[in-house]
């Protein structure tokens, strides 16, 4: 009698045992796959430029200006040339669009030290498109189409100056960030 029962609870353990094995197996059984073909398709273009390491992250120091020189809005002065130098133009590389934009007092470049004890009061930049008398606006609305040399290095060379943005100017520090965008044609 007592061995009819161990027979039993052996027959009862590899039973279950079955029953999880084939209850795997079914599961598995019932799985599928998906495929996927993905076409991937691009250009190689030639008309674009590389713009040159001392252009791309340039320190401009305008040349210092005395308060009484700049006499009311929209007076200028202290202007300086700013090059890009944009390299290894592809022989298809005709033309640039450029974007200037960065932080705004009205239609000019603002003072970034404004609202501190050290900032000059009443002034900003303006930044001029390649011709020096069409200015950027800060807001990147204004573009100018520069004319490319294919196949060679080109400078694009613009204007920085001060500018009056109020009646009067107090003399202080100034400080702007003018960011450039180059969309080849």
């Amino acid at each position: 009698m007592t061995m009819k029962l161990k027979n039993e609870k052996s027959n009862t353990v590899l039973i279950g045992a079955l029953a999880v094995f084939v209850c795997g197996m079914s599961v598995n059984t019932y799985a599928t796959t998906d495929t996927a073909s993905i076409t991937i398709t691009g250009t190689v273009i030639a008309n674009t430029c590389t713009i040159d390491n001392d252009s791309a992250t340039q320190a401009i120091s305008l040349t210092p200006i005395a308060d009484r020189d700049i006499k009311g809005v929209g007076t200028t002065g202290g202007a300086k040339k700013v090059n890009i130098v944009l390299k290894d133009c592809g022989e298809g590389a005709s033309a640039v669009k450029v974007t200037a934009s960065g932080e705004a007092d009205g239609s000019e470049f603002k003072n970034t030290y404004a609202g501190t004890e050290q900032a000059a009061t009443g002034g900003g930049l303006r930044f001029l498109e390649t011709d020096s008398k069409t200015a950027f606006t800060p807001d990147g609305k204004t573009t100018e189409t520069s004319t490319l040399t294919p196949s060679s290095d080109n400078t694009l060379i613009y204007t920085a100056e001060y500018v009056g943005t109020a009646d009067k100017v107090t003399a202080g520090e100034f400080e702007t960030v003018v960011n450039m965008t180059f969309e080849y044609q």
